[in-house]
C-alpha cells in the first residue's frame, strides 16, 4: 500500500477532489508502467484525502490487502469488461481492443468527477472522451507517456506511418490540459500542441512507494540471493529482452561471484519477471544459444511487490529497452539498490533517469557492449555499490509522497478552473 514516504503530512487545502483515472486496462491484470503507476498514484491521493476511481478493462481481484479506512479501501475500481489481450500475436497493439475501449469509455458519466485523467494512447477513446467532458465542463488531463513522432515508421512501416502521425498530432490537441512524464516527452508534445497562456506542457514524472520496495527488499534478504542480473516488463519486441540474452554468452563466469559473503549459484544467471506474446521467441533462442539453463522466467506474478523481492534478490537490473516515456521499473529497481544498465536509444527517456556512471551504466545497443557493460558493474564490487547507493538517493526523489502533493496542485488548479472554456 502508498504510504507517504517523504514524511510529509497529509495535505488537504480545499474540498477533498473527486478523480478519474481512465486506462485500458487496471493493475494487477496488466502490470505494465501505466496501471502501475496509476495503481500507486490512486493510493497516494486517496491518501491525501482524495476520492479516486480506476477504470479500465479489468477483474476485482487486486494485489494489496487494503486495512479497514485505509486508502486502498478508498480507492474504487470502476470495470469497463473482462480483461483480454493488449496485444496480437505480433506484439502490436490491438485496434480491435482499442476501439471497444474507446465505445466503453463514452459509457463513463464525467459529470461526477471534478477531474478526467487519461492515457494518451490509445488515441482512439480521446476524440468521444474530450467532448464528453466538455460537454459536462469537467477538465480533461491527458497525460502522454510517450511522443512516437517519426518513431511510427518504425512501428508501422513507411506506408501507413503518415496516418498515424496525423493522428498523433490530433490527439495531442486534445484535452484542457496534456502532461508528459519527461522532459523527452515535454518537449515533443510542445511541437504538436499549440500553446496558450496557462497551458504548458505539464511534467508529471512517474513515483515509486519507497517504504513498499524496501519492505519487499527486506524479505529477500532473509531469502537465498537468487540470480544476480533481473529483467522486469511485458515481453514486447521493443523491450530487447533478446539483446540481453545473445549478451549471456559473452559474459562467462564473472556474474557467478560472491554476494554479502555468500556464493551465489552458479545457475542461473537472470530472473526475467513478466510475460508476453514475445516469451516463446525469447525461451527458443535462449535454447538455441545454450544459455536457457541460465535464465529463470518468473513470467506474470501476482503483485508488484513479488518483482521487488527479486529486484531484492539481485546485484544489478538491465534494462535494454529501445522506447520509454519514463522507466518505471528502472526507478524501482533503484529504489531497491540497483544499478541499472540500459542502452542508448532516441526514442528512451530512461537516460533522464538512470545517469551514466552515476546510477548505472548505458551502453550501445549491441550483445557484446551489453555484456560488456554488465561485467564491468559486476566485477568491480566497491564501484558496484557506490552506483547502488547513488541509485538509493536518486530514486528518493520520486517518492509518491512527493511527487503526489505536485501532481495534487495540478489537479487542483483544473478543478478550479472548470467554469473557463477549453
Amino acid at each position: 500500500m502508498a504510504s507517504a514516504d517523504s514524511g510529509l503530512p497529509s495535505l488537504r487545502d480545499g474540498r477533498p477532489l473527486r478523480l478519474l483515472l481512465l486506462n485500458e486496462s487496471l493493475y494487477p491484470d496488466h502490470a505494465g508502467g501505466i496501471e502501475s503507476r496509476n495503481h500507486e498514484i490512486a493510493l497516494a491521493l486517496a491518501e491525501r484525502g482524495h476520492r479516486v476511481t480506476l477504470a479500465g478493462f479489468g477483474r476485482q481481484r487486486v494485489a494489496e490487502e487494503a486495512s479497514e479506512g485505509g486508502a486502498a479501501a478508498r480507492v474504487e475500481r470502476l470495470l469497463l469488461g473482462d480483461p483480454r489481450a493488449l496485444y496480437r500475436s505480433d506484439s502490436r497493439r490491438s485496434h480491435r481492443r482499442a476501439l471497444g475501449f474507446a465505445l466503453r469509455s463514452l459509457a463513463i458519466g464525467p459529470g461526477r468527477f471534478d477531474v478526467v485523467e487519461t492515457a494518451s494512447m490509445p488515441f482512439f477513446h480521446l476524440p468521444g472522451l474530450s467532448a464528453a467532458c466538455r460537454l459536462a465542463g469537467v477538465p480533461l488531463l491527458v497525460v502522454w507517456y510517450e511522443v512516437w513522432g517519426a518513431y511510427w515508421k518504425t512501428y508501422m512501416g513507411a506506408t501507413r506511418a503518415p496516418v498515424y502521425r496525423v493522428l498523433e498530432r490530433a490527439a495531442a490537441r486534445l484535452g484542457r490540459r496534456v502532461a508528459a512524464t519527461s522532459s523527452l516527452g515535454r518537449e515533443r508534445l510542445a511541437r504538436l500542441r499549440p500553446q496558450r497562456a496557462g497551458d504548458e506542457v505539464a511534467f508529471a514524472p512517474c513515483g515509486v512507494d519507497l517504504a513498499a520496495v524496501q519492505r519487499a527488499v527486506d524479505e529477500a534478504a532473509l531469502a537465498p540471493p537468487g540470480p544476480p542480473i533481473v529483467v522486469a516488463g511485458r515481453l514486447l519486441a521493443h523491450k530487447r529482452v533478446d539483446l540481453l540474452i545473445d549478451a549471456l554468452p559473452h559474459l562467462g563466469e564473472v556474474a557467478d561471484g560472491r554476494r554479502g559473503g555468500r556464493r551465489a549459484p552458479a545457475l542461473p544467471l537472470v530472473a526475467i519477471f513478466g510475460d508476453g506474446p514475445e516469451r516463446s521467441r525469447l525461451e527458443a533462442r535462449a535454447a538455441a544459444l545454450g544459455v536457457r539453463d541460465r535464465i529463470v522466467f518468473h513470467g506474470t506474478v501476482d503483485s508488484l511487490a513479488a518483482v521487488w523481492r527479486g529486484f531484492g534478490a539481485a546485484q544489478i537490473a538491465v534494462h535494454p529497452s529501445t522506447r520509454e516515456g519514463f522507466g518505471l521499473v528502472p526507478l524501482e529497481a533503484m529504489a531497491a539498490g540497483l544499478p541499472v544498465v540500459h542502452c542508448r536509444s532516441q526514442e528512451s527517456a530512461v537516460s533522464e533517469l538512470v545517469r551514466d556512471g552515476v546510477e548505472g551504466r548505458m551502453t550501445e545497443a549491441s550483445a557484446p557492449a551489453l555484456a560488456a557493460a554488465i561485467r564491468e558493474v559486476l566485477a568491480d564490487e566497491p564501484r558496484r555499490l557506490e552506483l547502488a547507493a547513488a541509485a538509493r538517493r536518486r530514486a528518493a526523489a520520486y517518492a509518491w509522497g512527493r511527487l503526489a502533493v505536485d501532481y495534487e496542485n495540478l489537479l487542483r488548479g483544473l478543478a478550479d478552473a472548470r467554469e473557463r472554456p477549453d
